[in-house]
């Protein structure tokens, strides 16, 4: 596996789930996208595809909409990009929270994994050691949104 994680989701969190990341079995590669992009506020549909071409999982944060263009949850599944989407709640709770929920998801990464490329799943944190993913199917408007990008 090889596992993005979006900046959104900060640096120093990525630095707590590092060792766990560094000692999982099977070996997961793993970079924070501001290593990866090597500069902050790198466009969506700029790095997108270039983390396409490299097959990672994309874990965000960032599920809104966007001003401009198609928000990330449409150009990830465009780009046949897999993604694990923090739940609004989840994305609104203490650090501890969500590095918490991030190593609960390296345990079961075999649902992300096997997984066809591009498919969608939520992250949740209920409370204190009671996490969930699940698959985040593609709404009617989105798949309509997704029709009218041009194909890749």
């Amino acid at each position: 596996m090889k596992l993005l994680i979006d900046e959104c989701i900060g640096k120093g969190i990525y630095a707590s789930v590092k060792p766990s990341l560094d000692s999982a079995q099977p070996p997961i590669t793993h970079a924070h996208i501001l290593d990866f992009n090597k500069a902050s506020g790198v466009a969506d549909d700029v790095w997108v595809p270039r983390v396409a071409q490299g097959g990672w999982v994309v874990v965000t944060g960032d599920t809104g909409a966007k001003k401009l263009g198609a928000p990330l949850q449409i150009i990830m599944p465009q780009y046949k990009v897999t993604g694990v989407y923090f739940s609004g709640k989840l994305q609104q709770q203490p650090g501890q929270v969500k590095i918490s929920a991030l190593i609960w998801m390296l345990q079961h990464r075999h649902r992300v994994e096997s997984a066809p490329q591009g498919t969608r799943f939520k992250l949740f944190s209920f409370r204190p050691g009671v996490n969930a993913i699940n698959e985040w199917p593609l709404t009617q408007r989105e798949v309509f949104v997704l029709q009218q990008l041009p194909s890749v």
